[in-house]
């Protein structure tokens, strides 16, 4: 396991100094801008975009073909990707530490990012995780993201639609922009059970994924 999520680590070694580069510059946005919650959001695409990234290098240089010829069991290369995503997920955790401790410490910033809110996002993130994985392995990086994307954004959209009675006006409004801050005020007194929650989500996502790619061939 180490081994392989080494080889992801090297293969995209590029693509991480360039969300290094892009992490700096997005947190001193977000201290001088007074605005975190933009910097929050972005740090979460970005950890769920390395398994994205990492399975496209795979793909561009056979390496499941390649990897059908070790005694690597298929199921361990599955896992190595989630637990990828989720380093990735802990590192993005790291710059939100970093804006509680230049709020604590300075006065540059008046509206820092509180623990519920750190707690929220991490949540997402592993929601968003599990439900694209699935997705990858089944259709593989190109056509899985957009799947995974179409899918989700039918089940965020369709299903308050449908509960507000096609009011799209409604929905944008007590939804869209403030399903966050409603989030967090509801679970503020339990963000641990939103973590646990999203982990087993990704336990069940990963059994899924395991028996997709065991089911198809190598490509």
């Amino acid at each position: 396991m180490r081994a392989l999520l080494l080889k992801d680590i090297l293969a995209l070694k590029r693509t991480l100094r360039i969300y290094a580069a892009f992490l700096v510059v997005y947190c001193g946005i977000g201290i001088f801008s007074d605005n975190p919650s933009f910097f929050m959001v972005f740090i979460t695409v970005l950890s769920i975009m390395l398994p994205i990234n990492a399975m496209t290098i795979d793909k561009g240089c056979h390496w499941n073909a390649y990897a059908a010829c070790l005694p690597i069991p298929r199921s361990m290369g599955v896992l190595s990707k989630y637990i990828l995503a989720g380093l990735g997920i802990l590192a993005a955790i790291i710059p939100c530490l970093v804006f509680r401790l230049v709020d604590r410490y300075t006065s540059l910033i008046t509206d820092t990012i509180s623990w519920s809110e750190i707690a929220l996002m991490t949540a997402l993130a592993l929601t968003i995780l599990a439900f694209q994985m699935p997705f990858l392995f089944r259709f593989g990086p190109e056509r899985g993201r957009f799947a995974s994307m179409a899918a989700l954004l039918l089940l965020c959209l369709g299903l308050p639609i449908l509960v507000m009675k096609g009011n799209v006006i409604a929905v944008h409004e007590t939804f869209v922009q403030n399903i966050i801050t409603q989030m967090a005020s509801f679970f503020q007194p339990r963000m641990w059970v939103l973590i646990v929650g999203a982990l087993m989500l990704n336990v069940l996502s990963a059994v899924i994924s395991i028996v997709i790619v065991n089911r198809h061939d190598v490509d």
